[in-house]
């Protein structure tokens, strides 16, 4: 599954970095790291019939933006990563899909959405499927230790699934990663936190409500 894990480990390195002035001092605002050239567009349009799915501009209008995010957020280049717990990317089997992430210093976090629409029937099997796969997880990612088990959902959309976990990669900090996916009716978001501490709920809480809330004015109810 393609969750941009590996973009979150990518991009900590040089969020740690920018956080810091040449004497040791806190900067007031990171700013994010270019996309690697292999990037793919923050958006994305699987070769699935569109029929019944909302145009890919009314999608993108279901992301987080940086106005959502309390504190000091910037908007950073979505990446792709390699397949995670043996599951295709969520992309694969959408009708459509798009993608935002943004960067913070204060703490050093990352933070990626996706909003993914499915064909009838289809949003509920890639919710079996990632709660099957994701509940207890230990994968090498591209030189990433990456582990992942199932966490107390929220009280959120049709469902919800959690999960938290850390990835740890040589050269950059120990990461806490929190997955959260929403599903509404055949619309599932994924937001994904990483970071060297785990958000705290005050934070999370509310920016996982908002990514529901947009989910619901797509069209998810």
């Amino acid at each position: 599954m393609r969750l941009s894990l590996l973009a979150l480990l990518a991009l900590a390195p040089a969020l740690i970095a920018c956080g810091e002035d040449d004497e040791g001092g806190t900067t007031t605002a990171a700013a994010p790291p270019p996309a690697p050239a292999t990037s793919p567009p923050a958006t994305s349009t699987a070769p699935t019939s569109t029929a019944g799915a909302p145009d890919q501009a009314r999608l993108e209008e279901a992301l987080l933006t940086e106005g959502d995010l309390p504190g000091d957020w910037v908007a950073a280049s979505p990446s792709a990563s390699e397949p995670l717990c043996g599951l295709p990317p969520l992309q694969e089997g959408a009708s459509r899909s798009t993608s935002a992430a943004f960067v913070s210093d204060a703490p050093p976090a990352i933070l990626s959405h996706e909003v993914h629409a499915y064909p009838a029937g289809m949003a509920e099997q890639v919710m079996r499927d990632v709660a099957g796969a994701f509940s207890d997880c230990e994968e090498d990612v591209g030189g990433a230790a990456i582990r992942l088990s199932a966490a107390a959902p929220p009280a959120l959309g049709d469902e919800a699934l959690a999960f938290t976990g850390e990835a740890v990669q040589q050269g950059a900090p120990r990461l806490r990663v929190e997955l959260v996916l929403i599903r509404r009716s055949s619309l599932v978001a994924l937001v994904a936190w990483s970071g060297e501490q785990a958000p705290e709920r005050s934070v999370l809480d509310p920016i996982l409500a908002e990514a529901d809330r947009r989910l619901f004015t797509l069209g998810g109810a």
